[in-house]
C-alpha cells in the first residue's frame, strides 16, 4: 500500500573523511529532519525517534536513537553522534553548552528520523465519495487503489478472471475511462498484477491477439495506453523510480525461454534488461537501497514442490546473495511480500506472517512479534511513512467481515482500532461492507455489496459500490 514506501525520511549528506574535532550536529523539524541553518530555530510537534547511523566504507560503526516525547519544552534541539564516546546520541537544546558533538571519521553518515505520536496517524473521517455498479451476472466489485496524485481505480473481475479499472476522480467524478484486462490470479497482494506509477498505471494485461500473451501495459493518468512489454511478464513490482521492475521471460511464438528482470520506466520504456537464474515468480524492490527480492515458490504456489527459494539483487540486476531456502508454505490466495519501513521485508504465505528478510542478507529471520501476532492481514504504509494501517484479509469461507483497521506505529507499537463509518444506502437496500484497501495518497477505499430488503424483490445481476476517503491516511 508503492506506500509511498518509505522507511523514514532519511538525509544522506556524503562528505569527505572528517577529523575527530569537526563535528556535524543536526536538528528535527516539525516536518522531519532538516539541517540547521545558523539560527537554531527546529521545532517539533510530535514524539519522534531518531536514528543516527555512520555508513562509511568500512561499514555499519555506530547507530543510536533517541525519543523527545511531546511533553519535551519547545526550544530548539539538537541530536547528534558523539562517535568519541561510543556512538553516543545527545539531545540538547539550546541553553545546553557545547551543542557541537564529534564525529568520527567517515565518508557518510546518515540521519533518520521518524514522527511517533498516535495523533499524527489517526484518522478524521469527513463524508465519502461513492461510485455504484450493475456488473450483470458475469462481473464483480472486487479490488481497487489510488494513485499518488489521489486518482482511484475501481476494480471489476468478470468470470473469465480479468479485472477492468474504472478511473474516478478523488471527489468522485467518473471519468468514464476503463483499463481492461488485467489479468491475475485471487491474491493477497494486488500491486504485483496492477499499481499506480508517478504517472499512470502498469498492469499484466493478456487479450486475444497479444504477443506475449501476457505483457506489462503502461497507461497515462487519462488512460492512454503508451506502451506493451517486449517480454513475457510474469509479475511486477513498483519501482523506486515510479515505474515498474518485472520478472519477463523471452517469448518464442511457441514456448517461454530465459528469463530476465526488466526495468520499465512511468512512460513504458524498457530501461535495463538484466538475465536471472532461477525461476522467481514474486519480487519487491526497496525504497532506500532500491535492492530488489526475489521469490521462487514453484510452479504455483498452492502446489507441493520443493521448498521456497529467494535471493537479493543490487540495483542494476546483480546478485548480491546466493538463492536461500524459505520454510514457507502457500495458504488462502497465497504469498505477498511487502516492505516494512525499518527496510525490512515481510513474507505473508496468504494466511499469517511467516518471515522477514534483511536487506542483503542470505537468510529469512521469524517475523517481529507485533507483526506475527496479527495473523489474516496486510500491512499498508502510511501518514508519510510514520506508521501502519492493518488490514483485514476478507475471508474465504463465507464468514461476515468487518470494516475495521488497526493503525500501528512504524515499530509496531498499537494506536487502537478505527471503525470505518457504516453505509447509509438508500430505503429499501442493504450494503454489506467486504473488504478494505489503502491508495498510494493514502484514500482509505471499501468494497460494499448492495442487495434488496423488501420481501421478494429480486435484483438482476450483482449490484455492488465502492466508497472511498480521499487521502484520509496520508
Amino acid at each position: 500500500m508503492r506506500p509511498l514506501r518509505i522507511a523514514s525520511l532519511t538525509l544522506a549528506l556524503a562528505y569527505p573523511a572528517l577529523s575527530s574535532a569537526e563535528a556535524v550536529p543536526y536538528s528535527i523539524g516539525q516536518d522531519g529532519c532538516t539541517l540547521p541553518d545558523g539560527s537554531g530555530n527546529a521545532f517539533f510537534t510530535s514524539d519522534v525517534e531518531v536514528k543516527i547511523a555512520d555508513t562509511g566504507t568500512g561499514g555499519l560503526t555506530a547507530r543510536c536513537s533517541a525519543r523527545l516525547p511531546e511533553s519535551t519544552p519547545r526550544p530548539a534541539r539538537t541530536v547528534k553522534l558523539d562517535g568519541s564516546s561510543g556512538a553516543l546520541c545527545v539531545v540538547a537544546d539550546r541553553s545546553t553548552p557545547s551543542l557541537d558533538a564529534i564525529v568520527t571519521p567517515a565518508r557518510r553518515v546518515t540521519l533518520q528520523c521518524r514522527f511517533r505520536s498516535c495523533s499524527e496517524l489517526l484518522p478524521t473521517f469527513g463524508a465519502a465519495a461513492v461510485a455504484q455498479f450493475q456488473t450483470g451476472t458475469h462481473g464483480v466489485c472486487y479490488t481497487a487503489t489510488a494513485s499518488p496524485a489521489g486518482q482511484v481505480a475501481l476494480g471489476i473481475r468478470n468470470m473469465g478472471g480479468s479485472t477492468w479499472f474504472r478511473l474516478f476522480s478523488a471527489a468522485g467524478v467518473d471519468e468514464n475511462v476503463w483499463l481492461p484486462n488485467v489479468s491475475f490470479l485471487p491474491v493477497t497482494d494486488l500491486a504485483p498484477w496492477f499499481h499506480p506509477t508517478s504517472s499512470g498505471y502498469q498492469g499484466l494485461v493478456h487479450e486475444p491477439g497479444l504477443t506475449p500473451p501476457v505483457v506489462l501495459r503502461t497507461w497515462d493518468a487519462s488512460g492512454l495506453k503508451l506502451a506493451d512489454s517486449a517480454h513475457f511478464a510474469v509479475s511486477s513490482t513498483p519501482s523506486a523510480e515510479g515505474g515498474s521492475v518485472v520478472i519477463g521471460r523471452e517469448f518464442t511464438g511457441i514456448e517461454l525461454g530465459a528469463r530476465y528482470l526488466d526495468w520499465i520506466d512511468a512512460s513504458g520504456s524498457l530501461t535495463r534488461s538484466v538475465p536471472i537464474d532461477g525461476a522467481p515468480r514474486y519480487l519487491v524492490q526497496t525504497a532506500g537501497t532500491k535492492h530488489v527480492l526475489v521469490l521462487d515458490v514453484g510452479l504455483m504456489p498452492w502446489e507441493p514442490s520443493s521448498p521456497w527459494q529467494a535471493r537479493w539483487l543490487d540495483a542494476h540486476g546483480g546478485a548480491i546473495t546466493s538463492w536461500f531456502t524459505v520454510e514457507a508454505t502457500a495458504h488462502g490466495r497465497g504469498p505477498a511480500l511487502t516492505p516494512l519501513l525499518d527496510g525490512r521485508v515481510a513474507l505473508f504465505d496468504g494466511a499469517s506472517w511467516v518471515a522477514v528478510f534483511e536487506d542483503g542478507e542470505a537468510h529469512a529471520d521469524a517475523p517481529p512479534g507485533w507483526l506475527g501476532s496479527r495473523p489474516a492481514t496486510r500491512l499498508a504504509t502510511i501518514g508519510r511513512g510514520r506508521g501502519y494501517a492493518v488490514l483485514p484479509v476478507q475471508p474465504g469461507d463465507g464468514s461476515s467481515f468487518t470494516s475495521r483497521f488497526e493503525v500501528l506505529t512504524a515499530e509496531g507499537e498499537s494506536c487502537g482500532s478505527v471503525d470505518v463509518p457504516s453505509p447509509t444506502p438508500p430505503a429499501g437496500e442493504s450494503w454489506r461492507p467486504s473488504d478494505l484497501f489503502v491508495g498510494e495518497d493514502g484514500t482509505l477505499l471499501e468494497l460494499d455489496f448492495q442487495s434488496p430488503t423488501n420481501p421478494g424483490e429480486i435484483w438482476f445481476g450483482v449490484h455492488c459500490a465502492y466508497r472511498w476517503w480521499p487521502a484520509l491516511l496520508r
